[in-house]
């Protein structure tokens, strides 16, 4: 093993960890906090969902992560989750996932809310195919939802996400409550 100047600096640096250990903790209570504000909100609504679980690592495509969902159902063919993401690095994003039973009982209200997204101009990405469990909405998995042709493969999956800049996380508040009245409370 050979490092560089650089790293062997890095190295020596406490204060970056101290910064990361902090964050994560603040977000872990954020997390935590909204799981259950949301369970008490929609425990009626989603009845077999189970409780609201924040998840974290160190490891998704190489950055740390931490994620929150609920309501969370997640069954070999059948899929209702609202997923909150922090991606170290990249963003937070908010994503309605929905797959078999579910898709199918939501469906009708999809192309509803696709024309009132188009209508309102909120960026949105959606996922149809690819790789269902991918969260890179950068990723081939995802399109805008503007080149989205809303076609929808009831056999499939859909997934709709939005997306928040690190830059803008004091507005993670805000954002996580246009989530919440955009895309969990289509599903009521």
């Amino acid at each position: 093993m050979e490092l560089n100047e650089k790293e062997i600096e890095f190295l020596t640096q406490k204060e970056w960890v101290d910064i990361k250990t902090k964050v994560f903790d603040q977000l872990y209570k954020k997390f935590t906090a909204l799981g259950k504000e949301f369970q008490i909100r929609y425990s009626d609504n989603f009845p077999t969902s189970k409780n609201a679980k924040v998840s974290r690592g160190e490891y998704h495509q190489g950055y740390p992560y931490m994620v929150l969902d609920y309501p969370r159902i997640f069954e070999l063919n059948n899929v209702l989750a609202f997923r909150l993401l922090f991606w170290w690095g990249n963003y937070i994003s908010c994503t309605l996932h929905l797959k078999g039973e579910h898709l199918k009982q939501h469906s009708h209200k999809m192309s509803l809310l696709f024309d009132l997204l188009k209508k309102e101009k909120i960026k949105t990405y959606i996922s149809i195919e690819g790789d269902e469990w991918d969260h890179d909405l950068e990723s081939s998995s995802y399109c805008q939802l503007d080149d989205f042709n809303n076609s929808i493969d009831l056999d499939s999956f859909l997934k709709i996400s939005f997306r928040l800049p690190l830059e803008e996380i004091n507005n993670l508040d805000q954002f996580t409550k246009n989530c919440e009245n955009i895309l969990l409370k289509t599903l009521l």
